[in-house]
């Protein structure tokens, strides 16, 4: 079900990703991203950065139950080389 839903979305901005418009750091631990229509976005249209760049990097939605690690235990390193996702 959850999976239907999603292929309702479509990736936007440049090669089919998410166009992160802003980025702010909440709670000092980690940085939320602003992405337009993103179906997991808070309501003020915010996602956490990190998911943001694995699912660019994946081509595809994270499911509910895939987390992503940060390989060097520093959450604002949101580089791809420093990211796993785990499911």
């Amino acid at each position: 079900m959850q999976d239907k839903l999603l292929s309702e979305y479509k990736y936007i901005g440049k090669n089919g990703r998410w166009l992160i418009t802003s980025l702010v750091g909440k709670n000092g631990k980690y940085t939320y991203a602003r992405v337009t229509n993103h179906p997991f976005a808070s309501e003020t249209g915010y996602v956490l950065e990190h998911r943001i760049v694995m699912e660019n990097y994946l081509g595809r939605f994270l499911h509910w139950d895939e987390i992503v690690k940060h390989l060097d235990g520093d959450t604002r390193n949101n580089k791809i080389e420093n990211l796993i996702a785990i499911r």
